[in-house]
């Protein structure tokens, strides 16, 4: 059934991609993949389901807000696919919260940008003094940059990671290019070495994230 054509109408082809409906309140929902009437076929290899737009801050228009969430799931450029079903800044949170699930010692993770503001963040529920996401990242972007004054300073090259012991915590910063920062909060019985190689991992990831964005 084609829910874009009418209910209870059949039709030999799976939803149209950017097809839309409404439901309660602002909760919307769209066909991020589906049929490509351009394409002439369905370019995915599961059964199109739509994605749930819930909330909406700001004075766009509806048509114009599922417009640009439609383009962000083509801005993967590191994929051959036609379109992803999530827009890419989705992933950058879904990267975040595997971080905390794979570092149990992790309080909170951010993703930076290169004004110090937040892409993505997250802290754990019992984290009790869990710092906002904009002055962690804001933080972050004026560390790195210290730092890199630092070594530039004793000629060693870029700054790549920064490191702070505080308190009852660790704080890693990774540097991951073009002034973008990933921030993780550790306890202080965290085991640094096996942290460091996690961290990195996933500094590499969003790395190729990152890429295909800017």
């Amino acid at each position: 059934m084609n829910p874009s054509r009418g209910r209870g109408e059949t039709t030999p082809t799976p939803p149209r991609r950017g097809g839309a409906s409404s439901g309660v309140a602002t909760r919307r929902y769209l066909y991020t993949t589906g049929y490509v009437p351009s394409l002439g076929r369905y370019p995915h290899g599961h059964v199109p389901t739509p994605v749930q737009i819930t909330d909406h801050v700001g004075d766009s228009s509806a048509k114009a807000l599922l417009a640009e969430v439609l383009l962000m799931t083509k801005m993967n450029w590191n994929s051959a696919r036609f379109a992803e079903k999530l827009p890419v800044t989705v992933r950058f949170a879904n990267e975040v919260g595997t971080i905390l699930r794979d570092l149990p010692d992790a309080q909170a993770v951010a993703v930076g940008d290169s004004n110090g503001l937040p892409i993505a963040s997250l802290a754990r529920s019992t984290a009790a003094n869990a710092t906002p996401a904009m002055e962690s990242t804001a933080m972050a972007t004026m560390a790195l940059a210290a730092a890199q004054q630092i070594v530039s300073g004793l000629r060693l090259g870029k700054a790549q990671e920064v490191l702070i012991r505080a308190g009852g915590a660790l704080v890693i910063i990774q540097d991951l290019g073009r002034q973008f920062s990933l921030s993780v909060v550790l306890s202080s019985e965290a085991n640094l070495g096996f942290a460091t190689l996690i961290i990195q991992r996933f500094a590499d990831d969003i790395r190729m994230m990152l890429a295909s964005l800017v």
